[in-house]
């Protein structure tokens, strides 16, 4: 400042006896203010030691009137004399061999100060700490309160109060390396808190939403052409006669074209808001064909207004664009106040059965609150380092697991050697259960590792293998769950066995699992079956007839783990992040008989989807089971429809213009078995 004021001819304060005539006569040393987060630093030299209920009450008033994000106020007070010799001879004493760990700890306090600490030497003259700085960046440190925040670091340690200040080079080199990379630390950390702080307010505002239509609408921004007034209609609605339209949708398969003489732009991409896709052109001129080039991106949420056309270069129906507005898509959150723990998932590493990459779906389990996820794929521990990856970004807890196909060679009169279980797999008078391994600790880790390796080296028939007899001989630092239906609980209980060889099961795991009866539904429908005989396919009627047949299943699994003293957990044997993805899920398992899938729901579903994993609000299923209540992190999805034109001309299926088909037929999704997961 040109030069220092006090406080009274400055700021104007409430004179209600909050703030005492010490604040009001301080004395502003300096002030600076930052644009980026809308935040300012005061330093003041106060006469008069002030409480800390002061100074806060200080700092919220001008927030509040001045409209700023933070405010933060740091106060210089008289040096207290001491009566004691031996108190200041107790300071000069300080063990200045912690000053690295210190220095460490203001980093990570302050993030933006890495980088202009290195290489500095400190020296401490009674209670004054000086750091002599070799890289520059004391108006910056100052800027970011490192001084204060080494003050309170210190004061922690020696229960003593510092004042630390900063020397050498003070200045730094613009044209420093080192320099641009510590500003361009502090821009970023100034960005992030700037979008914290934008998204806290944008949850507390109210929000125009209409039902059916997953978007925040107040949140549109125009990108291209005039403003958008009509409420959008979903894709699977559009007619070639529509004429014009308006729809929303997330965007893929962007491609631009730059027109002969290089004025124009010609972009093609395609839409999908997952109850079908459709292609998009739009011939932009001049600098609205820049502005759209640097803003449509792959992934993003739009609403679009044109006219349906057919496009005799394509030889397919498109929207002609005339108007694009971004817009901010619904997320689809766990809203429960007390949040569970999923302890059975599959990434895409669980081969021809899950969809999602192990780092997504940590990083919506931690961005649903969840304090920890199991990762538990199909006989592989390949997903690991992806789900590392993103539990040290979010940190939230990863347990390690796998879902494993076991063999009982412990049980009397079966074959035992491997040759011999072979066969016995082979003739199907044996066969593998799953079975859940999570580890506990490093020896379980260890142990994991070298179960799983014998069953792909030593025991692979078809599968994955491992022998029960091995688990068993292992299992030090594991813990074994029961799996789903084709565990060994729960077949043993479909298969109606004895009371013995039930408690028999349930004494060699460690907890029970049930999961809900959307997994199990395939139970209630007719089945095939190959007939021995007459090596024909045979359709077999359900073997439950009800729901409550399911209900069932699960209170005696409940009941069993309740006598054995043993915990029962509730699972959603995840394979996919939204419900959206279900129907690529049943398409890559039965690739025969389903429709094909768009390729917005593989880009999703992929591990190199770009696109973010959100989906329309959708309330959890809950399941009771006795006392306990539970809910599925999966909700059931509608399948998709892919739907053609009424004159009979189709689109291609993967949303991008393509060929004229042949046939006009309607494709027709079957109904989805199961949702949360389907038959493994």
């Amino acid at each position: 400042m040109p030069q220092e004021k006090r406080v009274a001819e400055v700021f104007m304060l409430p004179d209600d006896g909050r703030f005492p005539d010490a604040l009001f006569e301080s004395v502003i040393t300096d002030l600076s203010v930052s644009r980026v987060d809308r935040s300012m630093l005061l330093r003041l030299r106060s006469e008069e030691p002030l409480p800390d209920i002061t100074v806060h009450a200080f700092e919220d008033v001008l927030q509040t009137t001045l409209q700023l994000n933070d405010v933060k106020a740091v106060f210089e007070f008289p040096k207290e004399e001491s009566e004691d010799e031996d108190e200041q001879d107790e300071a000069n004493a300080v063990d200045l061999s912690l000053m690295p760990e210190l220095l460490k700890e203001l980093k990570r306090r302050c993030p933006a100060s890495n980088g202009f600490l290195n290489d500095c030497t400190w020296q401490l003259d009674g209670n004054k700490l000086t750091l002599n700085l070799t890289h520059g960046g004391a108006d910056l440190l100052k800027g970011i309160c490192a001084d204060v925040t080494l003050e309170t670091i210190l004061s922690e340690a020696f229960e003593n109060r510092f004042k630390v200040e900063f020397s050498g080079v003070v200045n730094m080199d613009v044209d420093d390396t080192a320099y641009a990379d510590m500003q361009k630390q502090a821009e970023a950390e100034a960005r992030k808190k700037a979008k914290a702080k934008a998204e806290e307010k944008f949850e507390e505002q109210p929000h125009k939403v209409v039902d059916g239509i997953p978007l925040y609408l107040e949140t549109a921004k125009m990108i291209y052409g005039k403003e958008i007034r009509y409420m959008p209609k979903p894709i699977k609605e559009l007619k070639a006669d529509d004429g014009q339209v308006v729809i929303w949708g997330e965007v893929f398969d962007v491609d631009v074209i730059d027109t002969r003489d290089g004025r124009n732009k010609i972009f093609n991409f395609a839409m999908t808001d997952y109850t079908d896709s459709y292609p998009c052109k739009i011939f932009a001129r001049g600098e609205a064909g820049n502005v759209l080039a640097d803003n449509l991106k792959n992934g993003m949420t739009v609403m679009a207004r044109g006219n349906i056309i057919f496009d005799t270069y394509k030889h397919d129906y498109l929207l002609d664009v005339k108007a694009l507005a971004s817009v901010r898509k619904i997320e689809r959150m766990d809203n429960a106040p007390k949040k569970r723990v999923e302890l059975h998932l599959h990434s895409n590493m669980s081969m021809m059965d899950a969809m999602t990459d192990a780092g997504e779906l940590v990083k919506r389990a931690a961005k649903w609150g969840h304090p920890a996820v199991a990762i538990t794929d199909h006989g592989v521990l390949q997903g690991y380092p992806a789900a590392f990856a993103a539990s040290q970004k979010t940190g939230i807890k990863v347990i390690y697991g796998v879902e494993s196909y076991v063999y009982d060679d412990m049980r009397p009169g079966v074959p035992t050697e491997w040759p011999d279980i072979v066969q016995a797999l082979r003739d199907r008078k044996q066969r593998t259960y799953h079975q859940i391994i999570l580890v506990k600790n490093n020896v379980g880790l260890k142990n994991l590792y070298g179960l799983v390796s014998r069953s792909h080296t030593e025991h692979f028939y078809r599968k994955p293998t491992i022998l029960k007899s091995d688990l068993a001989a292992n299992r030090e630092g594991l813990i074994l769950g029961t799996a789903c239906q084709a565990g060994e609980l729960y077949m043993a209980l479909l298969n109606e066995e004895s009371d013995e060889r039930i408690q028999e099961i349930v004494d060699f795991y460690d907890y029970m699992e049930i999961q809900p009866n959307t997994n199990n539904a395939f139970l209630l429908r007719p089945y095939y079956r190959k007939d021995k005989a007459t090596k024909e396919m045979k359709m077999m009627p359900p073997r439950f007839q009800s729901e409550e047949d399911l209900w069932n299943i699960n209170r005696r699994i409940l009941a069993l783990g309740d006598a054995a003293g043993k915990p029962t957990v509730a699972t959603c044997d995840v394979h996919f992040i939204d419900p959206e993805c279900a129907q690529f899920r049943a398409d890559s398992r039965t690739p025969t008989t389903s429709p094909p899938c768009s390729s917005a729901r593989r880009r999703r579903c992929s591990p190199s989807s770009n696109t973010s994993a959100t989906a329309p609000r959708k309330s959890s299923s809950t399941i009771r089971t006795g006392s306990r209540t539970w809910s599925s992190a999966s909700a059931r999805c509608p399948p998709a429809t892919s739907r053609p034109p009424s004159t009979g001309q189709r689109r291609n299926c993967s949303g991008s213009a393509g060929t004229r088909r042949k046939r006009s037929t309607e494709i027709r999704s079957p109904s989805m078995s199961r949702s949360a997961s389907t038959r493994n």
